[in-house]
């Protein structure tokens, strides 16, 4: 699935989740406290609205996952349901009654009319909402490959989040005073809740049309190949039996089941109680902020864990996390005991149950998308059966809810008075989470197949952390393979160069030195690049430290204890700094070429001036780039491939926490960033919030979290050593090169190949950026292969594309011929992203030439433990033969 079209599926759940964010979140406190107040079973009969519709509506959608499966059009199975958004718009808008129907119907005396009004629409909004949501849900099972479920899982969530934050915002901001006085002159007739009616529902309604247009489009051919395949003898009951008799299947169903019923009593009695404390909106928008920040974090540590221990293993941990912690939701009962508000108290157990609630949001699709290849041709039929299973717990949580506020809140006992029935609802959570965990034990598809008796098409065994390939092994390919690579040797070069070779000393020449005597000994023609390395002063490099200090103190200085205008002009000034990270990081390809080029240009200067002044080139330091070529008499093409033999330490070399310092400082400058132009912004609308004010120790803390992992993140870098020895990074690449020279002498390629050794990689790409640009009329038509250490992390890693925003992308057509070449011979290739064109193959890149790399993770790098005994021999093997197959593929072409 394209990054286009997933963007356009992710803002289309990001709408429905708006809509039934704010359903759940406003609607029936509105009708409770607005429609219905006076009648003296207002919340009962505020919270029978949603238990008859989620009722009825639940039966959507195993019907409409049945159709789905068996529906033959020219524009798929999934997409034609898309325009049920329309009518499930205009339904939405509706269900909060508007202006004029009260008028209609004569509201104010005629009750019975405008409940019958409410209920009908709002089992037609439902039953629509359904009805698009299960072929929606399908499409993804049927369109995400493997590799891609995690991606569009986090994606698909966070969509969710945001709209979960649409949904829950608006409606709150519509309802301040200050947007009421400016938008009633408009509309005349204002309120909050029919308006957000209207906008959400044209929201719905605009984003499925463009998901059916510009989403992800069904193979129509393989439809028509597989049509009646595994459906021709079947009907409803049937596939359900086969649905249900596959224990994996079975055994999530009845775990959704029970959390997503603690998962909706959580959110659907919030904003009842937090009326009942007599919060106002902007209230609630001061307290959402720390669960909001909590959120983020848990969702960034629960997607790291997960890659670590699996889905189902996280899912499990966050699910008896909720077990544990709900049932603290007694402390919501308690008013005026202890040395925290009720609200305080409120926030920090919203906090607790977040952690389950960020679990479901993770991996409630991923696991379902992997459990929807085990019954192939029917995802839609199971997405139906297991969404109408779980959604009959909408109505049975709102229900209790319904009976507990309604029966046990009048209740006067010990510190409950007049919330017994909301302190209650803490126990009724713990167990559900409890079965949950319990039935989520036993949903193990890695081992499940569908029955035997079913026509699949295709294997239906989905294993999240098998290593097992179902690759056709090319034993010809493979054997020709290992005939060229068994006698070549490449950690035996890593082993003669274990030593620093810090780019410009004495350990760099005598790496030059063995390099080229290998070169030598295959008679492999080279040529020598000496280059001289620019010095950068020390007060540069904890400079950029020092601003970023000062850009954290000044933020504060300015919110504590400066006013007026002055203030506002610093604020302003505060707030360009994250937005031009936002620029960059848009931009960040052409700011890298920008440096790039730049530190080129300083290389020439720094030559020129020795050329007039030879007494320079006593304190410069030189490094040295090695280009060996091999080239037949008519060459038919160019294939260059690059490794670099300098080596490098930093300060602090553990991979894994550098990566968590940076997302930590990344994740912290964006919610201070946020608040900060929220805290500027109320001011300047004169919206009586003061954020800071309220929370300055947090917003403190926040902020010590981006300073203290950004500086150590720049200090690291900026003083570096020479202690380690490079025997990964990247010696690994180093030496592939040196025994694909022996391999290319043997098979005679008919084309020009290059192997080019950059020294000054690690400085920032000197080296290769001093060849590229001094011969860039040379790769006009060239293929390029950067090897850029094979971390001792399996499996092998080949780059699709960098840059966080607006990737560049390798050429795909030569990752793709990598991917082939490596399912002949059995090796797990994977393809990821990299954050940055972080080698010597980005001269090449950024400039629009073919390239690819292949980089694999590491936790060794950049330390002194970055020796030969740490090498992955095995993966190094593997790069070596997968490079030896490309050759011989180009070769046989």
């Amino acid at each position: 699935m394209k990054n286009r079209e997933l963007f356009f599926l992710g803002i289309a759940d990001m709408s429905g989740m708006i809509l039934m964010t704010a359903i759940i979140f406003h609607y029936q406190n509105y009708y409770i406290n607005t429609l219905f107040v006076g009648n003296s079973y207002a919340y009962l009969l505020g919270f029978l609205v949603p238990t008859i519709s989620l009722f009825i509506g639940a039966f959507a959608y195993p019907i409409s996952g049945y159709f789905s499966d068996r529906l033959s059009t020219r524009f798929g199975r999934r997409r034609p349901f898309f325009f049920l958004a329309i009518p499930g718009g205009i339904s939405f808008g509706l269900v909060s009654m508007p202006m004029f129907v009260q008028i209609g119907i004569n509201f104010s005396n005629n009750f019975l009319s405008g409940y019958i009004f409410i209920l009908t629409f709002y089992i037609l909004f439902v039953s629509c909402w359904r009805f698009v949501q299960c072929p929606f849900l399908a499409l993804f099972v049927d369109v995400t490959k493997p590799e891609e479920q995690i991606k569009a899982s986090i994606f698909l969530n966070m969509c969710d989040i945001a709209g979960t934050l649409i949904g829950i915002g608006i409606p709150l901001i519509l309802d301040l005073s200050i947007i009421k006085g400016y938008l009633t002159p408009i509309f005349g007739y204002y309120n909050a809740i029919e308006f957000s009616g209207y906008l959400f529902g044209l929201i719905y309604i605009i984003s499925f049309i463009l998901a059916f247009f510009f989403g992800p489009k069904e193979d129509i051919e393989l439809l028509k190949k597989n049509k009646n395949k595994n459906t021709k003898d079947d009907n409803f009951l049937k596939a359900l039996k086969e649905i249900l008799t596959i224990p994996a299947l079975r055994n999530y169903i009845i775990s959704a089941f029970f959390y997503v019923f603690c998962f909706n009593i959580a959110i659907y009695y919030l904003m009842p109680y937090l009326n009942s404390l007599g919060l106002s909106s902007s209230d609630i928008i001061i307290y959402a902020i720390p669960l909001f920040l909590a959120i983020i974090i848990l969702f960034f540590v629960f997607s790291k864990i997960s890659k670590s221990w699996g889905k189902i293993k996280t899912f499990r941990i966050s699910l008896l996390w909720g077990a544990v912690g709900t049932p603290f939701l007694l402390v919501i009962g308690v008013t005026n005991i202890g040395p925290l508000s009720i609200m305080d108290q409120l926030v920090i157990l919203f906090i607790i149950l977040s952690g389950s609630i960020v679990g479901m949001l993770i991996f409630q699709y991923a696991i379902l998308m992997d459990l929807g290849k085990l019954v192939p041709l029917k995802e839609s039929t199971f997405v139906g059966v297991y969404s109408s299973i779980i959604v009959f717990s909408q109505p049975l949580s709102t229900f209790a809810l319904s009976f507990l506020t309604q029966y046990l809140n009048p209740i006067n006992i010990w510190i409950w008075n007049g919330n017994l029935g909301y302190a209650s609802i803490g126990i009724v959570m713990g167990i559900g989470f409890l079965i949950s965990y319990f039935f989520m034990k036993k949903v193990n598809y890695e081992t499940q197949t569908a029955p035997e008796n079913s026509e699949n098409p295709e294997n239906p065994k989905n294993s999240e952390n098998s290593n097992n390939l179902n690759h056709n092994i090319d034993e010809q390919f493979k054997s020709k393979i290992d005939n060229l690579t068994n006698n070549k040797s490449p950690i035996k070069h890593i082993k003669k160069l274990d030593y620093p070779r810090l780019c410009g000393t004495p350990g760099e020449k005598n790496g030059v030195n063995y390099i080229t005597s290998v070169l030598d000994s295959v008679d492999f023609h080279y040529k020598i690049e000496e280059f001289p390395v620019p010095k950068s002063s020390k007060f540069k490099k904890i400079l950029l430290p020092l601003l970023v200090i000062v850009w954290g103190i000044i933020s504060l200085y300015n919110v504590f204890f400066i006013s007026g205008t002055f203030e506002l002009i610093i604020a302003i000034i505060i707030l360009i700094v994250p937005l031009s990270l936002i620029i960059i990081l848009v931009f960040l390809n052409k700011l890298f070429k920008f440096i790039l080029k730049g530190y080129y240009l300083k290389i020439k200067k720094l030559e020129k001036k020795l050329q007039f002044d030879r007494t320079r080139s006593i304190n410069i330091k030189f490094g040295k780039n090695i280009i060996a070529d091999y080239s037949p008499q008519k060459p038919k093409g160019h294939i260059i491939f690059t490794a670099h033999h300098d080596s490098i330490s930093l300060l602090i070399g553990n991979m894994k926490l550098l990566t968590v310092l940076g997302a930590i400082s990344i994740v912290s400058l964006f919610i201070y960033s946020i608040a900060y132009f929220l805290h500027y912004l109320f001011i300047v609308l004169n919206i009586p919030i003061n954020l800071f004010g309220q929370f300055p120790v947090l917003f403190i803390i926040i902020l010590l979290s981006f300073l203290i992992p950004i500086s150590i993140l720049l200090t690291i870098r900026a003083f570096r050593s020479n202690k380690s020895h490079g025997s990964i990074d990247d010696m690994t690449g180093t030496s592939i090169l040196l025994e694909l020279s022996k391999i290319i002498k043997e098979i005679n390629p008919p084309f020009k190949i290059t192997l080019a050794f950059f020294s000054g990689e690690e400085l920032g790409l000197l080296g290769s950026g001093f060849h590229y640009y001094n011969n860039s009329d040379l790769y006009n038509d060239t293929t390029l292969i950067s090897v850029d250490m094979i971390g001792e992390i399996s499996p092998l890693s080949i780059v699709k594309s960098v840059s966080p925003i607006l990737p560049a992308k390798m050429d795909q057509s030569l990752n793709e011929l990598f991917s082939c070449i490596a399912d002949k011979l059995g090796i797990k290739l994977k393809k990821i992203k990299f954050l940055y064109p972080g080698s010597d193959f980005a001269h090449w890149l950024l400039n629009n030439k073919s390239t690819t790399w292949i980089i694999n993770p590491s936790k060794y790098i950049h330390t002194p433990k970055d020796v030969p005994n740490n090498v992955n021999i095995e993966l190094l093997n593997n790069c070596l033969k997968l490079i030896t197959g490309f050759l011989l593929e180009k070769t046989k072409d």
